[in-house]
């Protein structure tokens, strides 16, 4: 029989999230954050739909986007506790 998950496990993807957004928010514009939870978090809105909201291109909005998610990805602490979270 297989047991149940911790309540520190069921809460740990959420707790990364939150200290992912914790990140971006100390570490780039507010205008960037701004665009990364739109994209990333909230709606999922597509790069051209940031595009006409904001009047940026969607290819300036592409780099900063994607300039986060580079951040994220190679920030050790933020790719061990997904390691983990993966693992359960």
């Amino acid at each position: 029989m297989e047991e149940g998950l911790s309540v520190e496990e069921l809460v740990e993807p959420d707790k990364l999230a939150k200290d992912i957004l914790s990140f971006i928010k100390h570490k780039y514009p507010k205008n960037d954050y701004r665009l990364f939870k739109l994209k990333v978090y909230d709606t999922g809105c597509s790069y051209k739909d940031l595009s006409d909201y904001t009047g940026v291109s969607v290819s300036t909005i592409y780099r900063k986007i994607n300039s986060i998610n580079n951040a994220i990805r190679s920030n050790i602490s933020f790719v061990n506790r997904y390691s983990c979270i993966a693992i359960v």
